[in-house]
């Protein structure tokens, strides 16, 4: 079993969600929020992109996160930035999210080769 991983959080406390089941994974004096995903589980599932959303949304409540996003996965646990503990203590409490929803039922995307040009296209 492997974690998606949602943030760096500067404490544990910080990551405690009860109703999402979030873990909190250690990251020397940081930590990671995390959910937990199957082996072979596209990270790309509507599913799984509607959970990050829920969870990221309970924690942007707190405002003591920074963001982690485009589908990290621990193990194996990413490298510590010296600068992450400072950003988190400067920013606790400012808050900023972005929000990329999957369509519930997507439209295909049209084929360039369908237009005579680019602005056709556009």
């Amino acid at each position: 079993m492997k974690s998606l991983v949602v943030g760096i959080h500067l404490e544990r406390d910080d990551i405690h969600v009860d109703a999402l089941h979030v873990d909190a994974l250690p990251l020397g004096d940081l930590w990671l929020s995390g959910l937990a995903i199957v082996d072979g589980q596209p990270l790309a599932d509507r599913d799984l992109v509607l959970r990050v959303a829920r969870v990221r949304g309970e924690l942007l409540d707190r405002a003591t996160f920074i963001a982690v996003r485009y589908g990290a996965v621990a193990p194996p646990l990413p490298a510590i930035r010296p600068e992450w503990r400072d950003v988190l203590i400067a920013n606790r409490g400012n808050v900023e999210m972005t929000l990329k929803v999957a369509a519930a039922s997507p439209k295909p995307r049209p084929r360039r080769e369908d237009f005579t040009s680019g602005a056709a296209y556009l």
